[in-house]
């Protein structure tokens, strides 16, 4: 069994931090991610940075940072989902059929596709914000 433990704390003032564990049934390792450098690059801009920044940017930014709250969010949806039919199809005594197998592959692989894009959004964020501090120091 493989477990993906992920911890992701959106910096919003308006979310918790979020703890989720994602089943796969591929095989014997329990792997732990956490997500430490999310919850580091994800902090807001400073005041002195977000004052000398020009409207535009400052519309990208709070695009940027809905957009990966939404898709993190969205993230934390699938596999909550896919772990919980993980679960409901693995009672000790009863062998899931092929077709259930097969339903939670594919819920396990939107998982992996959800976090996959979550991940990209907030690699763009991380860039933005990175340039921008370095345009304003």
């Amino acid at each position: 069994m493989i477990w993906v433990i992920t911890v992701a704390t959106l910096i919003t003032g308006l979310k918790e931090p979020k703890s989720q564990a994602f089943f796969c049934g591929l095989c014997e390792i329990c792997v732990i991610i956490l997500w430490t450098n999310y919850i580091m690059a994800n902090s807001r801009l400073t005041k002195k940075i977000t004052s000398q920044m020009s409207k535009r940017e400052i519309t990208k930014y709070e695009r940027l940072m809905k957009e990966a709250d939404k898709l993190f969010d969205h993230m934390d949806k699938v596999q909550r989902a896919a772990t919980q039919y993980g679960r409901k199809i693995d009672k000790p005594g009863a062998e899931p059929t092929a077709a259930q197998k097969k339903k939670e592959q594919k819920m396990i692989n939107a998982g992996f596709r959800a976090m996959y894009f979550a991940h990209k959004k907030d690699d763009e964020l991380c860039k933005f914000k990175k340039d921008i501090k370095k345009k304003y120091p």
